[in-house]
């Protein structure tokens, strides 16, 4: 038996160029999808028809112009994340959707090792007033955070070093770490496989399918074919979607 993870129905969205005279730029109108837990669902498509802002749109980096994003979050209760509070999309970003974006956005300062364990932090520090206990979170989070960066080939060397001095291809695996160290329902994925070499790629595929085993619902766009193949339950074009019901 499927379970439904997220429903969009009619979305829109539109951006108006302040900079150009006010010019109105339609980038999606009336889509329509929904994904199922356990599906990775792939969006194909030419640039520059909105897939990425589809993904930003659900993550809440943008609001939608009209239209409804529906999520069934950790609990089970619904939320339309076009309607939603900023403190609720805060909460959804911790707790409900987890988003690898193309480029990697972290303070400049921090450690490769403090960026891929921060997520775990509000999950395993119960008393933000007690400092034993934020030790205790922070170590066992660093611990978990070595772990990713392991798996994802980041030289021992690198991590006390902050991302911001990494090449492309590191820069995007400690992206995936710190998105995926956190276990979330919804995955989004905007192209994760894009400046890896083969053998990085292949393991970031056995992520994905281990995503899918523990029931995640993965919504992804891919420019590599192969890894499309191999991890995809369903394709479907962006503007299959505009007339999806």
């Amino acid at each position: 038996m499927t379970t439904q993870r997220l429903h969009i129905t009619g979305l829109n969205k539109a951006f108006t160029l302040h900079a150009q005279g006010g010019i109105h730029l339609p980038v999606l109108d009336t889509l329509n999808l929904s994904i199922d837990d356990g599906e990775c669902v792939v969006i194909e498509g030419p640039s520059g028809q909105g897939k990425s802002t589809l993904l930003k749109l659900i993550h809440a980096n943008y609001r939608a112009t009209s239209g409804a994003i529906a999520l069934r979050r950790s609990n089970d209760e619904w939320i339309d994340v076009v309607q939603a509070s900023e403190p609720e999309l805060l909460d959804i970003r911790q707790n409900d959707i987890g988003y690898v974006s193309q480029f990697l956005r972290v303070i400049p300062r921090i450690s490769a090792l403090d960026v891929v364990a921060e997520p775990l932090l509000d999950m395993w520090q119960p008393n933000h007033g007690d400092k034993s206990a934020r030790e205790q979170a922070l170590s066992a989070a660093r611990d978990e955070a070595k772990l990713w960066l392991a798996k994802l080939r980041i030289p021992e060397s690198l991590w006390s070093l902050p991302p911001a001095t990494f090449s492309g291809g590191e820069q995007q695996r400690i992206n995936i770490a710190r998105s995926l160290i956190r276990p979330r329902p919804l995955m989004l994925l905007d192209e994760p496989t894009a400046s890896l070499d083969k053998a990085n790629a292949e393991t970031v595929v056995e992520l994905i399918l281990a995503l899918r085993s523990t029931g995640c619902a993965v919504l992804g766009i891919f420019h590599d074919t192969e890894v499309r193949e191999r991890v995809a339950t369903r394709k479907v074009s962006i503007s299959q979607l505009r007339s999806a019901v």
